[in-house]
Protein backbone atom coordinates (compact mmCIF):
# COMPACT_ATOMS: atom_id res chain seq x y z
CA UNK A 1 0.00 0.00 0.00
CA UNK A 2 1.15 3.38 -0.77
CA UNK A 3 0.73 5.35 2.84
CA UNK A 4 0.65 8.58 1.09
CA UNK A 5 -2.15 7.86 -1.13
CA UNK A 6 -4.33 5.91 1.26
CA UNK A 7 -3.53 9.38 3.48
CA UNK A 8 -5.22 11.27 0.56
CA UNK A 9 -8.22 9.69 0.81
CA UNK A 10 -10.08 10.12 3.92
CA UNK A 11 -7.82 8.58 6.08
CA UNK A 12 -7.47 10.87 8.80
CA UNK A 13 -5.34 8.67 11.19
CA UNK A 14 -2.40 7.95 8.14
CA UNK A 15 -3.12 11.83 7.01
CA UNK A 16 -1.52 13.18 10.11
CA UNK A 17 1.03 10.61 10.29
CA UNK A 18 2.77 11.01 6.60
CA UNK A 19 2.46 15.06 7.44
CA UNK A 20 4.45 14.41 10.69
CA UNK A 21 6.93 12.00 8.86
CA UNK A 22 7.58 14.71 6.44
CA UNK A 23 7.94 17.00 8.89
CA UNK A 24 10.25 15.21 11.16
CA UNK A 25 12.27 14.27 8.29
CA UNK A 26 12.73 17.93 6.70
CA UNK A 27 14.00 18.72 10.63
CA UNK A 28 16.81 16.72 10.96
CA UNK A 29 20.20 18.32 9.23
CA UNK A 30 22.32 17.54 6.42
CA UNK A 31 25.82 16.95 5.65
CA UNK A 32 28.16 19.76 4.07
CA UNK A 33 31.49 17.71 2.75
CA UNK A 34 34.92 19.86 3.91
CA UNK A 35 34.97 21.75 0.57
CA UNK A 36 31.58 23.13 0.31
CA UNK A 37 31.85 24.75 3.84
CA UNK A 38 32.87 28.13 4.60
CA UNK A 39 35.64 28.53 6.61
CA UNK A 40 34.24 30.50 10.14
CA UNK A 41 35.27 33.62 10.31
CA UNK A 42 38.70 34.53 12.86
CA UNK A 43 36.85 36.11 15.65
CA UNK A 44 34.55 32.68 16.32
CA UNK A 45 38.22 30.75 16.53
CA UNK A 46 39.49 30.20 19.61
CA UNK A 47 42.14 27.78 20.30
CA UNK A 48 44.74 25.44 18.49
CA UNK A 49 45.09 27.74 15.36
CA UNK A 50 49.37 26.57 15.75
CA UNK A 51 50.74 27.05 12.07
CA UNK A 52 52.10 23.01 13.29
CA UNK A 53 52.86 20.33 16.10
CA UNK A 54 55.62 18.36 15.39
CA UNK A 55 53.81 15.90 16.93
CA UNK A 56 50.06 16.47 16.15
CA UNK A 57 47.63 16.36 13.69
CA UNK A 58 44.66 18.49 12.00
CA UNK A 59 40.99 18.19 13.00
CA UNK A 60 38.26 19.64 10.46
CA UNK A 61 35.09 20.53 12.42
CA UNK A 62 32.23 20.57 9.78
CA UNK A 63 29.07 22.09 10.83
CA UNK A 64 25.48 20.34 8.69
CA UNK A 65 23.08 22.86 7.47
CA UNK A 66 19.30 22.31 7.84
CA UNK A 67 16.66 24.30 10.02
CA UNK A 68 16.76 22.65 13.24
CA UNK A 69 19.12 25.14 15.41
CA UNK A 70 19.92 27.27 12.28
CA UNK A 71 19.53 31.11 14.18
CA UNK A 72 22.24 29.49 16.49
CA UNK A 73 25.82 29.19 16.83
CA UNK A 74 27.12 26.09 18.45
CA UNK A 75 30.18 25.20 20.48
CA UNK A 76 33.11 23.38 19.53
CA UNK A 77 35.16 22.28 22.79
CA UNK A 78 38.84 20.63 22.01
CA UNK A 79 40.14 18.63 25.26
CA UNK A 80 37.52 21.05 27.31
CA UNK A 81 38.63 24.60 25.81
CA UNK A 82 36.26 26.37 23.71
CA UNK A 83 37.62 26.09 20.19
CA UNK A 84 35.34 27.30 18.16
CA UNK A 85 31.43 29.23 17.65
CA UNK A 86 30.10 27.43 13.98
CA UNK A 87 27.10 28.75 12.40
CA UNK A 88 25.43 26.24 9.93
CA UNK A 89 27.60 25.09 7.01
CA UNK A 90 30.76 26.37 8.33
CA UNK A 91 33.88 24.03 9.58
CA UNK A 92 37.05 25.39 11.07
CA UNK A 93 40.59 23.55 11.46
CA UNK A 94 42.85 23.09 13.78
CA UNK A 95 46.04 22.15 15.04
CA UNK A 96 46.62 19.13 17.74
CA UNK A 97 49.02 16.97 19.64
CA UNK A 98 48.38 13.30 18.65
CA UNK A 99 47.22 10.94 20.41
CA UNK A 100 43.49 11.06 22.12
CA UNK A 101 41.34 13.81 21.11
CA UNK A 102 38.17 15.06 22.94
CA UNK A 103 35.80 16.64 20.88
CA UNK A 104 32.35 18.51 22.65
CA UNK A 105 29.39 19.91 20.80
CA UNK A 106 26.94 21.90 22.55
CA UNK A 107 24.61 25.14 22.29
CA UNK A 108 27.29 28.43 22.25
CA UNK A 109 27.75 29.87 25.73
CA UNK A 110 27.12 33.32 24.38
CA UNK A 111 24.05 32.40 23.33
CA UNK A 112 20.40 34.35 23.95
CA UNK A 113 17.21 33.46 24.28
CA UNK A 114 16.07 30.46 22.41
CA UNK A 115 19.66 29.67 21.73
CA UNK A 116 19.79 28.86 25.75
CA UNK A 117 17.65 26.35 25.51
CA UNK A 118 19.02 22.69 26.09
CA UNK A 119 22.02 24.50 27.31
CA UNK A 120 24.40 22.02 29.34
CA UNK A 121 23.18 19.09 26.72
CA UNK A 122 26.20 18.52 25.01
CA UNK A 123 27.73 15.41 23.07
CA UNK A 124 31.53 14.48 24.06
CA UNK A 125 33.03 12.11 21.60
CA UNK A 126 36.66 10.76 22.42
CA UNK A 127 39.11 9.79 19.33
CA UNK A 128 42.60 8.91 18.72
CA UNK A 129 44.29 10.89 15.84
CA UNK A 130 47.67 9.68 14.67
CA UNK A 131 50.68 11.68 13.96
CA UNK A 132 50.69 13.85 10.48
CA UNK A 133 46.74 12.36 10.21
CA UNK A 134 43.75 15.13 9.76
CA UNK A 135 40.42 13.79 11.55
CA UNK A 136 37.46 14.90 9.81
CA UNK A 137 34.58 15.35 12.21
CA UNK A 138 30.68 16.18 11.56
CA UNK A 139 28.36 17.93 13.81
CA UNK A 140 24.72 17.02 13.55
CA UNK A 141 21.78 18.31 15.23
CA UNK A 142 18.41 15.83 15.09
CA UNK A 143 15.19 16.84 15.28
CA UNK A 144 14.97 16.86 18.74
CA UNK A 145 18.01 19.58 19.00
CA UNK A 146 20.37 16.50 20.15
CA UNK A 147 24.25 16.96 18.92
CA UNK A 148 25.80 14.57 17.55
CA UNK A 149 29.63 14.31 16.37
CA UNK A 150 30.79 11.79 14.20
CA UNK A 151 33.73 10.70 11.70
CA UNK A 152 33.45 12.36 8.41
CA UNK A 153 35.96 12.22 5.31
CA UNK A 154 38.80 10.92 4.44
CA UNK A 155 41.64 10.25 6.74
CA UNK A 156 39.68 10.30 9.51
CA UNK A 157 40.65 10.08 13.42
CA UNK A 158 38.92 6.59 14.72
CA UNK A 159 36.67 7.02 17.99
CA UNK A 160 38.16 5.28 21.28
Amino acid sequence: YNIFALACHGNNDLKWISILVLLLAGCSTTPVTPSAALTAPDNRVLAYQHSTVKSGGYIIVVRDSGFVGKACLNAIYIDGKLSVRLAVEEKARFTVEAGNVTITAGNDPYGNGMCQVHQGDAVTQTFILGKGETGSFRLSIDSGSWFFVTCGGSDQGQPT
